[in-house]
């Protein structure tokens, strides 16, 4: 299972819409409750075509359920939300998703019941900087606002072979900063390559 790093839950609301839009059936993420419910958000109030189609989610305190959760975007662009771990049986559903993507913070038993060509161990990837207070010499928030950058970087080994890659976008708005990165690196040269194809990035 390959690792992909992320830097919040909107970084996984728009791999989610990028892939289904490029052609996926359908692509899910695995996790807990909080991540779950912020990427419902995400995918509903940032991106038009998307709807519900079914979605189930209730806090510990209503159930007791404190296991994960299971959401959705299919080709429909349909979000969906479930539990992931099904008390009675006590057994995590069968997933087969064309993609299925599974936060760090998971249970590893649930490795078990999927069924899935792509799957990727998401990670958050925080940035530790401290906040600038804009009143540094050379300081880029005086810079002027509506700047947007994007920077591709492809890693190789000695013979010249893809092995992964990074894409950041940067934009100013007025004094605020904005900065998304994807990162990913494969020894599976088809996976890499629809990565990459995901990512219009061309080597």
């Amino acid at each position: 299972m390959e690792r992909l790093l992320v830097e919040d839950i909107a970084n996984v609301a728009e791999l989610m819409y990028d892939m289904v839009a490029d052609g996926y059936d359908s692509i899910c993420f695995v996790c807990k409750y909080e991540d779950a419910t912020q990427l419902i958000k995400e995918l509903l109030m940032t991106y038009d075509e998307t709807h519900v189609h079914q979605v189930s989610i209730e806090t510990i305190d209503w159930d007791g359920y404190d296991k994960e959760y299971i959401v959705t975007l299919d080709g429909d662009m349909n979000v969906w939300c479930e539990k992931a771990y099904q008390e009675e049986y006590h057994r995590y559903l069968f997933v087969t998703d064309e993609c299925v993507l599974i936060a760090d913070d998971c249970n590893s038993k649930i490795l078990d019941s999927i069924d899935s060509d792509e799957v990727y161990e998401v990670g958050y990837d925080f940035d530790d900087e401290e906040e600038c207070q804009c009143n540094c010499e050379n300081c880029t928030c005086h810079e002027e606002s509506g700047k947007h950058e994007v920077i591709t970087r492809v890693a190789t080994d000695e013979s010249g072979k893809v092995k992964g890659f990074e894409k950041s976008w940067n934009t100013k708005d007025g004094n605020m900063n904005y900065h998304t990165t994807y990162s990913f690196y494969s020894n599976n040269d088809d996976m890499l390559k629809e990565m990459m194809k995901n990512f219009d990035i061309k080597f």
